[in-house]
């Protein structure tokens, strides 16, 4: 599935963030057209060190610097299953669907992708 997304998004991007919104423990970013929600853990990481995640105190305070940047690209985690999201500024957002309870959500015009928790033995590839 991951495969699918980032050859669905790399053709549109880069991104503009226009929006973000920080619920705890839920993570908005939206801009013209597409909307990302998660709902799982996640994390910042800057060029040499973690900015804050999903379940630190400066989360709402560090992640509404991200509206003005833009998503620049996707890559895969190394899981195989869960995307790290590459934004300006060389920020990176990875994301951790730990269970199906707490998926991630990338909505674009006509197409929804949501990414769940997988099983241990369960190979990426499908």
């Amino acid at each position: 599935m991951i495969r699918q997304f980032i050859a669905e998004i790399e053709p549109i991007l880069p991104l503009n963030v226009r929006s973000v919104e920080f619920t705890d423990p839920f993570l908005t970013l939206a801009g013209n057209g597409w909307a990302l929600a998660i709902a799982c853990p996640w994390e910042l990481i800057g060029r040499e060190n973690q900015y804050t995640s999903w379940d630190d105190s400066s989360a709402a305070s560090v992640t509404a610097l991200l509206a003005g940047h833009q998503i620049r690209g996707v890559d895969t985690a190394p899981n195989g299953f869960d995307p790290v999201f590459l934004l300006s500024g060389s920020n990176e957002l990875r994301i951790s669907a730990d269970t199906d309870l707490d998926p991630w959500v990338f909505s674009l015009p006509g197409t929804t992708f949501v990414g769940l928790g997988h099983r241990e033995d369960e190979d990426p590839a499908g």
